[in-house]
């Protein structure tokens, strides 16, 4: 049997494999980065490559050509499946990630804040807040590349060494209109300010003190809450806090929503600031790439 007979019938061995790969994968149509599904496609290349390469040259010529047309088969099935699993960790943990739910619109009437509150910033005392040190409320422009993942890291999930590894983000809301944006994300920031001060003394956060302390402090120096909109989208998404990756997101709105639980049982904080506080028990913690989905 010639050796371009063996190489493509190792070839094909090769090209099963892919196809309970990328079945496996779902043909990385749902919820994969550009990034991530080109590496895999060029990972599976390669995968039929070193079927052909080794049907092509280890095949026994001893056997009769319809099995030695097999043994090329079954090389070119087999050769690459070792090799993966010989490079794929078994027994790496990963996320899977939350399940995708609709990300609440923003209606400044009705979803958080009196007229009063958003535009003079009072106490239900009557008395001015307390002035909180601000970021300038920028819009940030969002694009696929700022959240995809780099290419080494697609290739060592695809090789089972690297679990979920797309950036998420903690989600408050979304808006179509800049402005009610700007206004929800600056409200946010002086609510939970005005939470920050008031619970800083408070002696008990369980395991989770450590981070709360932390993020209370960061409260009282800078507005955490970020304003981002995707080149390619019409909406405004305000987010506490920024991107990153699926454990430290859960971990950050696990400490978020402590402290909003927190001032929703204060006797002593506005009604604004509680509303603010039950905004922020609905946040969603989001993969980025949906942002570009609507």
């Amino acid at each position: 049997m010639t050796r371009p007979k063996k190489a493509l019938a190792g070839g094909v061995g090769g090209v099963c494999l892919v196809l309970l790969k990328l079945v496996d994968a779902k043909f990385y149509l749902l919820g994969h980065s550009t990034t991530e599904m080109l590496v895999g496609y060029l990972s599976y290349l390669a995968i039929v490559v070193l079927g052909i390469s080794v049907a092509a040259y280890f095949s026994d010529d001893e056997l009769p050509e319809p099995k030695i047309a097999k043994n090329a088969f079954i090389l070119g099935l087999l050769a690459p499946s070792l090799l993966t699993a010989i490079l794929t960790s078994p027994i790496q943990v990963t996320s899977p990630g939350p399940k995708r739910t609709e990300i609440p619109k923003i209606d400044l009437g009705q979803w958080l804040f009196s007229n009063a509150y958003a535009q003079a910033n009072l106490s239900e005392s009557g008395t001015p807040a307390q002035q909180q040190p601000t970021r300038a409320l920028r819009i940030i422009p969002l694009k696929r590349v700022d959240i995809e993942p780099s290419a080494v890291d697609a290739w060592l999930k695809i090789l089972g060494r690297k679990g979920n590894i797309d950036q998420y983000a903690l989600i408050v809301g979304r808006s179509m209109n800049e402005d009610d944006a700007r206004k929800a994300a600056k409200i946010m920031g002086t609510s939970f300010f005005n939470a920050a001060t008031l619970l800083e003394g408070q002696p008990q956060w369980g395991q989770e003190s450590v981070d709360v302390k932390s993020l209370l402090a960061t409260m009282k120096t800078r507005n955490e809450f970020v304003i981002y909109k995707p080149v390619t989208g019409s909406d405004y998404y305000i987010t506490a806090g920024t991107f990153r990756d699926f454990q430290a997101a859960k971990a950050a709105e696990r400490v978020w929503k402590l402290v909003a639980f927190e001032a929703l049982k204060s006797a002593e904080l506005d009604a604004d600031s509680k509303k603010a506080a039950s905004a922020m028990l609905a946040a969603q913690v989001v993969p980025g790439q949906v942002l570009f989905e609507k």
